[in-house]
């Protein structure tokens, strides 16, 4: 699943492409599905039983929201948001799914939040209220490799001056502490992160793999 904001013909969408063909198909916007209408699609998730998420911005507001979107009809809801759900407000989000559970990245609030699929309700997690250990700068993607735990990419996060922006930190769901698991002088020596934006989990591989824009030098 991907996400267009369509900046260059104004009509954002949500698209699946085939991964042996590299086939396009529309899923929801630019005229199919009913509900909210996409503006700033961003993020996305696929639930286990095939309903997407997809982080966006209402039109005139600009509060942040998840929508949840039926893959057979393109048809939109509002899952969590401004006005659905209640628990701490979302600014700027990220959505991701793991084991089982929707989370939200706040990049504002610097906090993470579990999002109920039936009320849309936000938890905290971790973040300024909860939990011990190097607080987040600018929480952007969400992945796992535990039950207990999940692992958080910040792009934001300094390791020291005069060193590139970014950390992996893992967050203890039973209390929200944050432990530094990898950032650009922790371990000393490597790549350097460099302003990261994702990150997921490779079970087979035990690895995790980090996307980063690369701004400072120039070459991603």
């Amino acid at each position: 699943m991907v996400t267009d904001d369509s900046f260059t013909i104004g009509r954002p969408d949500v698209v699946e492409v085939n991964p042996s063909t590299g086939v396009r198909t529309l899923i929801s916007g630019n005229g199919r599905g009913s509900g909210p209408a996409l503006v700033m699609p961003a993020t996305v998730a696929v639930e286990a039983s095939g309903y997407i998420l997809v982080t966006d911005v209402a039109a005139g507001t600009g509060n942040q929201r998840v929508l949840q979107i039926d893959p057979a009809t393109g048809n939109r809801i509002v899952l969590t948001g401004a006005l659905v759900g209640s628990g701490p407000a979302v600014t700027v989000a990220a959505v991701g799914l793991e084991n089982g559970v929707i989370y939200v990245t706040d990049v504002v609030g610097n906090q993470i939040m579990s999002v109920d699929p039936a009320t849309g309700a936000r938890t905290l997690v971790s973040g300024p209220g909860r939990g011990t250990g190097p607080g987040f700068v600018s929480p952007i993607s969400v992945t796992s490799d535990s039950p207990d735990s999940i692992v958080v990419l910040d792009m934001d996060h300094s390791a020291g001056t005069g060193l590139g922006r970014g950390a992996l930190i893992r967050v203890n769901l039973a209390n929200g502490n944050r432990t530094l698991l990898s950032d650009d002088a922790t371990p000393s020596g490597g790549q350097q992160f460099d302003t990261p934006i994702d990150v997921r989990y490779n079970a087979c591989e035990k690895a995790f793999y980090v996307l980063q824009t690369g701004f400072t030098p120039s070459t991603p």
